[in-house]
């Protein structure tokens, strides 16, 4: 694949689809500004014909006055759009498919902290930052952020995976352990790209509450900031939002008792078995997502990306067998 012809990062759409220019000097990593218009004014235009439909039912069910409807339409509209940003995030630059690297590798920023008090300079130079704002590793040396500071991240594919059973028997009673891991894979959070980014009408996580002031110099979190240059910087796909998805799960675990012949004598069973059994049980892991084995899609070349699918379930099972 040839590793030039990608899109440029789309969570700047809007800026792009009314003709700003952002700071992104190194042209032969993406298409045509023009090129780059055209999509997002399509996937604007699609999401909006997808909205209508809904935004009429909403309209005519929703009791009340006119301006009640009108706020639950505006509602609707507001979490469609915030919605759509799913797919936004696919289609952003977090991959690129090259000789000698593994199938669906991560290809994206590298985190480096944030901009602090003292170096307003160099923050200006770099990209017009201000301190607060994230800041990214200059890795071609320009002095200045582009698309040439891209590299290879991280894995999606796990090195090393696999199951282990025990089954231990003490008298009538027999206790079954299925424990399964998963370890030298990356995944990416894109809950935390959303819902942490120190946009205020998205500051959903508690990381939030960590965010950069004069006062707190945080290193983590960017200052808060509603559109403009610190938004879009906040919201770059990086190592910020990319995280070790290491884990031992205890799948199931399952504890049985065979009633003793003795107990059955006069009753016309020949056997009685009562087991309960649990899923899901426990994950130990580092991962701050619902799910560290969460991909949302089956390619290959999309995987390792979570976009919150529903998570495994935790079940409970009584169950009883006999044999007449």
């Amino acid at each position: 694949m040839d590793d030039r012809i990608r899109r440029p990062n789309p969570f700047r759409w809007v800026a792009y689809a009314f003709g700003a220019r952002l700071p992104d000097r190194n042209r032969r990593w993406v298409l045509h500004d023009v090129t780059t218009r055209t999509w997002v004014l399509r996937h604007l235009l699609r999401t909006t014909v997808q909205l209508i439909p809904l935004l009429a039912l909403l309209f005519l069910v929703v009791p009340g006055p006119a301006w009640v409807r009108l706020g639950a339409i505006a509602s609707g509209a507001v979490i469609g759009y915030f919605y759509s940003m799913v797919y936004v995030v696919e289609a952003c630059e977090t991959r690129v498919m090259k000789a000698g690297y593994p199938v669906g590798a991560f290809y994206m920023y590298e985190f480096a902290g944030i901009w602090q008090l003292g170096e307003e300079e160099a923050a200006r130079k770099w990209a017009n930052a201000v301190p607060g704002d994230p800041r990214y590793a200059d890795l071609n040396g320009n002095g200045v952020f582009d698309e040439g500071d891209k590299t290879y991240v991280g894995n999606p594919n796990p090195k090393l995976f696999g199951g282990m059973d025990n089954s231990i028997t003490y008298g009538n009673f027999s206790l079954s352990v299925f424990l399964n891991f998963s370890a030298g894979n990356k995944v990416y959070n894109t809950a935390r790209n959303l819902f942490s980014r120190s946009v205020p009408f998205v500051q959903n996580f508690a990381e939030v509450n960590d965010f950069w002031t004069p006062t707190n110099p945080s290193n983590a979190v960017p200052r808060p900031s509603q559109g403009g240059n610190t938004t879009t910087l906040a919201t770059m796909v990086s190592t910020r939002f990319l995280e070790d998805a290491d884990f031992i799960r205890v799948k199931n675990v399952s504890l049985t008792y065979n009633l003793p012949p003795q107990l059955l004598s006069g009753v016309a069973l020949q056997r009685a078995q009562v087991m309960i059994s649990g899923t899901n049980l426990l994950t130990f892991t580092k991962y701050t997502g619902l799910d560290p084995e969460a991909s949302s899609r089956s390619s290959l070349l999309s995987s390792g990306i979570d976009y919150t699918p529903y998570p495994l379930t935790r079940m409970f099972t009584l169950s009883v067998k006999a044999n007449f």
